[in-house]
């Protein structure tokens, strides 16, 4: 990730995407180990809070990363970012995961809508992809409900079992 960062929220009518602070590092630990949010993701686990403070500390300063709050709670709901900018290209990938108690209430397409707007018109970026497994129906389905396409016979070097969807700001 290059580039300048955001550091301003964006508040809709259901959620806030806010940068995350040390003090949300319980939080995001309990998302980022939570089993079921896993269950298609393939990274390593942080094994302690700590090591989720200095996940904290390196998405600050680099990249879009933001946490999904629930409005008007502000209840930690999840968590959606752009990465692998590459701003020559004017491209991200963008990554997401949501707690499973906030399944299924349209938060997490509200959040990807939002930040589909934030980087075609804020950061300039002509197209996003995103990588899912492949059985993560809810995911798919949730990419296609936001325009993305299926790019039929591109792969993932590093993941064979993820398909990649695109979506250009044209679409």
């Amino acid at each position: 990730m290059s580039g300048a960062t955001f550091t301003m929220d964006i508040v809709t009518e259901q959620i806030k995407l806010v940068r995350p602070e040390l003090a949300d590092a319980p939080q995001l630990f309990a998302l980022r180990t939570h089993p079921a949010v896993n269950k298609f993701i393939d990274r390593d686990l942080p094994e302690n809070v700590a090591e989720v403070e200095k996940f904290i500390e390196t998405v600050r300063q680099k990249g879009h990363y933001f946490l999904i709050k629930t409005l008007p709670r502000e209840e930690l709901a999840g968590a959606i970012c752009l990465w692998n900018i590459d701003r020559d290209a004017h491209y991200a990938e963008l990554g997401y995961e949501l707690l499973p108690g906030y399944q299924g209430r349209g938060i997490m397409k509200q959040a990807v809508l939002t930040i589909i707007h934030f980087a075609f018109t804020t950061l300039q970026l002509q197209t996003l992809e995103a990588f899912t497994h492949q059985d993560n129906v809810r995911s798919r389905k949730l990419l296609e409900r936001c325009n993305f396409k299926l790019i039929a016979g591109k792969t993932d070097p590093h993941n064979r079992n993820n398909v990649i969807y695109c979506l250009n700001k044209t679409d």
